[in-house]
């Protein structure tokens, strides 16, 4: 898919129309030198396991990324571009790869491949495998879940005409008692036994864990790490939260985590091995108080 008509994909023979049982989303803004490198890396890791798999690059920013991955796309029809030449923020980027996915199970990443290729294998292993905590079964799960859900009914009441619809969407996608392994699984850097080959710089670890004590604070989020570019969403799990939400810029992690909870879906943290990539495209003093607003907001609906 292109935004604006910037790129057409290509037309895919029979034998390469196969479902995905992954797919990979990359938000990414003037990630020239870095993007192709991770693609490639994903590549050449992928090809040893038997997993369909496609590679949804959404590219934001004004280099020479788009006319890069396009190339990489005509040799390799698992690459699918999104190019979204008006920009808007990680969360919309991330929007849309969520959109144009077919995967069994969705995985967002960063352009830096922070989290590497082998680690990515394991945690989609024990997602695949993951089962339910006893807290989350039961008549008590069911109670806990249909609050939530009555509790977000306010948001989309704010979001749009013709709400009550997507509401009882939203039920139908919702938690089952019976169900026998985790909606999310999100990659921790606070989690205990993460191995942090390459920690970001000190500021940056405070900032993130100021930002993160903030969350809590106000009871928007019980995690740790909301903001680790490593989630994976099973698909209809996906599809529903990312259709209802409604922030585009860094802080999209909190409100797709919240939504979550009030859907009554199921997320876990997960340990990772995570090295800092460097040149991090979050502004501080712009994308900063955008999250901080952002998240404001979303505290009428915690």
């Amino acid at each position: 898919m292109s935004i604006g008509d910037a790129y057409q994909p290509l037309e895919k023979s029979s034998n390469e129309m196969t479902s995905p049982f992954l797919s990979i989303i990359i938000p990414a803004r003037n990630e020239a030198d870095r993007l192709p490198k991770t693609i490639g890396q994903l590549q050449d890791f992928f090809q040893y396991h038997s997993w369909p798999l496609e590679i949804i690059p959404v590219i934001q920013g004004n280099d020479e990324t788009a006319t890069l991955i396009c190339k990489l796309a005509q040799k390799d029809p698992r690459i699918k571009p999104i190019i979204d030449s008006q920009g808007g923020g990680k969360g919309r980027a991330v929007r849309y790869g969520v959109e144009q996915a077919q995967g069994e199970v969705i995985l967002f990443i960063d352009a830096d491949l922070s989290v590497p290729p082998h680690c990515l294998i394991k945690l989609l292993e024990q997602f695949q495998t993951r089962p339910l905590s006893k807290l989350a079964a039961g008549d008590e799960e069911q109670e806990v879940s249909v609050h939530r859900r009555g509790a977000y009914k306010e948001i989309l009441d704010e979001a749009s005409t013709g709400t009550t619809q997507l509401f009882a969407s939203a039920v139908e996608f919702g938690r089952r008692s019976t169900s026998t392994s985790c909606d999310i699984l999100i990659g921790s850097r606070q989690h205990p036994k993460s191995n942090i080959t390459h920690p970001q710089p000190w500021h940056r670890r405070f900032l993130g864990r100021v930002f993160n004590l903030f969350l809590r604070s106000i009871r928007l989020t019980k995690f740790r790490d909301t903001q680790c570019g490593c989630k994976f969403f099973r698909h209809d799990v996906a599809k529903t939260l990312f259709s209802y939400a409604m922030v585009n810029g860094f802080a999209f992690d909190v409100e797709i985590l919240l939504l979550a909870k009030n859907l009554g879906y199921h997320v876990e943290e997960a340990p990772v091995e995570w090295a800092n990539g460097g040149h991090s495209r979050f502004g501080i003093s712009n994308d900063g108080m955008q999250a901080l607003e952002d998240v404001w907001n979303l505290t009428e609906y915690s």
